[in-house]
């Protein structure tokens, strides 16, 4: 069974970066999650409007799923 990396960040930072450590770690497929509208804000504003989100048991819709090794 091959194993298959998860992931949704909004800086394509250190968890992109981790993901892909993993995804090559484990030789796994790749898949990343975005969300339909992207968060443009600092770093402060986006955990404020996502503890919020989250308060109000908010789910966005997912946009996409971005793969990687034939993943869609």
């Amino acid at each position: 069974m091959k194993a298959l990396v998860v992931y949704f960040t909004w800086t394509n930072g250190n968890t992109e970066r981790i993901a892909k450590v993993l995804q090559q770690a484990l030789q796994a497929d790749i898949l990343k999650i975005a969300a339909p509208d992207d968060y443009h804000e600092d770093y402060d504003t986006v955990v404020r409007k996502s503890q919020e989100e989250i308060r109000r048991g908010y789910r966005p819709r997912v946009k996409a799923w971005l793969h990687g090794n034939g993943i869609a």
